[in-house]
């Protein structure tokens, strides 16, 4: 609790660090003892932070409360502790930081046209690639990760996130290297690390294989690469970071916030990296206002060769167009004279097809005419066959259509009598049975008219349908019959033929009848037979159904008989319960009453003794804070004069450094400038030599083909 006291009061001292207003400790409740006193110096606190707009809700946007504090919630007191770290801490100038962004961005531009340009590509813009963008609550935060991918950019190095994206020390050391590249030279920079190799040697995937966005990310090692492969990515990632360490112990300005077990082969804490990379940025673009004039410089050269390319580029295509316009007129005078040829060769061609073509004709129509008398035999042939089997098709379907007729007729018939006897039966039946079978034998009854419905409604579709096919038959015996008037002597075999067939279908659907009523009895013998049975086993279902429904009844009589004892014995020993109860609470209170009194009465006595020794305790403790504050206070003011002293000599000496350093720089970039100009122009003048003698020889070359 004494320490847990102290950090209570320890971060308003805080505040008052940061704000720099001392009127805060006059609020102070000390000693802090209890509880309400811990909260009310926690509220001061955050009372402050909430003045200088600082917005006081976790990652899970609950409230961040004082009682939260006091309690000990760990989550809450972190995240408070971060919230002050990013708002008084982590310095970031916004402008300062969008001017850098925008000059990493066009100095990125240039570089890549400058290459395309070199390369006989062109000013063409290169396709632009979509990439999410980094969101946070925070504007600090999202220029932060800008500043981050503009950087990154240069080196083709993709960053999504402030986690497992540094774990392998790669995107520190790029960050490092890009402003000091001879405090950490590239070729130091290891590129092989777990997060270039997306898989491990076991066969499973790492943690850090969650930087990829591809699909990529789940395809697993080869099972017989060895441990010593994912060891050296370790130690790759080992080497990055004893890098930065080394850089930034160097650089100065910038906590030792990261270890090595907290951010390789692991997904790293994204606030530390955050608040690291806050200061490493600080102090870049602090220590970076000494090269900026050599890398304005070297923007300015860069448009200047750029231009210089551009121009030399438009020069080129210049030429290559004059000689493409001379070559494609000699192609064109060429191509003229062979078009010329090949008409003479398809015009010789074409008059040849033509005559080859009348000649073809000619012998076709001859052809013709020899296959046009044979088809005229081939169809008086083929007309008298189709004719023939017409009539034979017709007589059979004529034959076949009146036998159903028939049959359909008979069975109409047949089902009639058959249904008119049903329902005398049933009647007579339901006359004869009793009372009890009346619900039955109307479920029969309806149902048999249904069937009725049914047929006759089907009975009554087959009268149409066959009406139709008559219809369809009478049509086709008046044109039989006009087709008998013209040949009267084949009229008469078909008459005959018709007549036997007629006595052999008489014989026939009278055997055909017979046998459809033996069908018919037969039958109905059948399903009389099946309805007894299924009512004798309907009778034997309702009296097994009425005995098990008993038998249902008295075990139920008898469970609420059981159950009715059962409660009046458990209501009686409840009324013996309660009485012996009331004895006892009677006699308890007695005894109570009497033990209050005696402790009431020591209470009063040790209360008293507490009350006297609280008192001398608080007045030797004020006495020893008071004594330690005014302590604390000489300390803060030696400590202060001390370190003003100290800081007014650096800024002094700093002073001399930077001034002896850029003349320096100076005096070497004229030097490197001057060295360089004669190179390029020595170069120059080379490769116009080189040029002008190619272009020669291969115009030499082109001339003597054309001749």
């Amino acid at each position: 609790m004494f320490i847990f006291t102290r950090f209570t009061v320890n971060l308003l001292r805080v505040m008052e660090l940061l704000t720099l207003d001392w009127r805060l400790s006059a609020k102070l409740r000390l000693p802090a003892i209890s509880r309400l006193q811990k909260i009310h110096n926690v509220d001061l606190a955050l009372q402050v932070l909430k003045a200088k707009g600082i917005d006081l809700k976790d990652e899970h946007g609950s409230i961040i409360d004082s009682r939260d504090i006091v309690d000990g919630h760990r989550e809450k007191t972190l995240s408070l502790l971060w919230k002050i770290i990013f708002a008084f801490h982590v310095c970031i100038f916004f402008n300062q930081l969008r001017q850098e962004i925008g000059f990493l961005r066009r100095t990125l531009r240039t570089k890549r046209r400058l290459a395309r340009v070199r390369a006989d590509q062109g000013i063409q813009p290169s396709p632009m690639k979509t990439r999410v963008s980094y969101e946070h609550t925070s504007t600090k935060i999202t220029l932060l990760m800008e500043w981050v991918r503009a950087v990154c950019n240069f080196y083709n190095l993709k960053v999504e996130n402030f986690t497992v994206m540094f774990s392998d020390g790669r995107v520190l050391c790029y960050l490092i290297h890009h402003y000091h590249p001879s405090l950490l030279p590239e070729a130091s920079i290891s590129h092989s690390t777990t997060q270039t190799v997306e898989g491990s040697p076991t066969g499973r995937l790492e943690l850090d294989c969650s930087a990829s966005d591809s699909d990529s990310s789940f395809d697993a090692l080869k099972k017989d690469s060895p441990s010593v492969e994912f060891k050296e990515l370790l130690e790759n990632e080992k080497s990055n970071f004893k890098l930065v360490n080394s850089a930034v112990a160097f650089l100065g300005g910038v906590p030792a916030m990261i270890n090595l077990a907290d951010m390789s082969n692991t997904i790293p804490d994204e606030k530390v990296v955050m608040t690291y990379l806050s200061f490493l940025c600080a102090r870049l673009l602090d220590l970076h206002n000494e090269t900026r004039a050599a890398r304005v410089i070297q923007g300015a050269w860069r448009k200047y060769r750029l231009k210089k390319d551009l121009q030399l580029y438009e020069e080129r295509n210049k030429a290559a167009l004059k000689i493409q316009l001379v070559v494609r007129r000699f192609l064109q005078k060429r191509r003229a004279a062979r078009r010329a040829q090949a008409a003479v060769l398809i015009q010789s061609a074409w008059r040849g097809f033509l005559a080859r073509k009348i000649l073809r004709m000619q012998k076709e129509a001859l052809l013709r005419a020899v296959q046009h008398e044979a088809a005229t035999i081939i169809q008086a042939h083929w007309r008298m066959f189709s004719a023939f089997k017409a009539y034979n098709q017709l007589r059979y379907y004529t034959v076949s259509v009146q036998a159903q007729w028939r049959m359909r007729r008979a069975a109409a018939n047949y089902g009639k009598v058959c249904r008119a006897v049903r329902v005398i039966q049933k009647y007579s039946r339901a006359w004869a049975l009793s009372r009890k079978q009346r619900d039955r034998y109307l479920l029969l009854s309806s149902s048999v008219v249904k069937l009725q419905r049914a047929f006759r409604r089907w009975k009554a579709t087959k009268i149409e349908e066959e009406n139709r096919a008559a219809v369809v038959i009478q049509a086709a015996f008046n044109k039989w019959y006009s087709h008998r008037m013209a040949t009267k002597s084949a009229a008469a075999v078909r008459i005959q033929s018709w007549f036997r067939m007629q006595v052999c279908h008489r014989d026939y659907s009278q055997i055909r009848r017979g046998a459809v009523l033996i069908q018919a009895f037969h039958r109905g013998q059948v399903q009389r037979r099946r309805f007894q049975t299924l009512k004798l086993q309907h009778d034997a279902a309702v009296v097994i159904q009425r005995a098990f429904r008993g038998h249902v009844v008295r075990k139920q009589v008898l469970e609420m008989r059981q159950a009715a004892v059962v409660i009046q014995q458990r209501f009686r020993a409840s009324v013996k319960r309660n009485a012996q109860r009331r004895a006892f609470l009677t006699m308890r209170c007695a005894t109570v009453a009497m033990q209050a009194a005696f402790r009431g009465k020591k209470a009063r006595e040790l209360l008293k003794k507490q009350h006297e020794a609280a008192t001398v305790i608080q007045a030797a403790f004020r006495e020893r804070a008071a004594r330690k504050k005014y302590l604390a206070l000489r300390k803060a003011a030696i400590r202060v004069q001390r370190r003003y002293r100290a800081a007014v000599l650096a800024r002094k000496t700093k002073t001399q450094y930077f001034a002896l350093r850029k003349a320096a720089l100076v005096l070497q970039a004229g030097w490197r400038g001057r060295a360089d100009r004669k190179k390029i122009e020595r170069w120059h003048r080379c490769a116009t030599l080189i040029q002008a003698s190619y272009r020669r020889h291969r115009i030499h070359a082109e001339f003597r083909s054309k001749k």
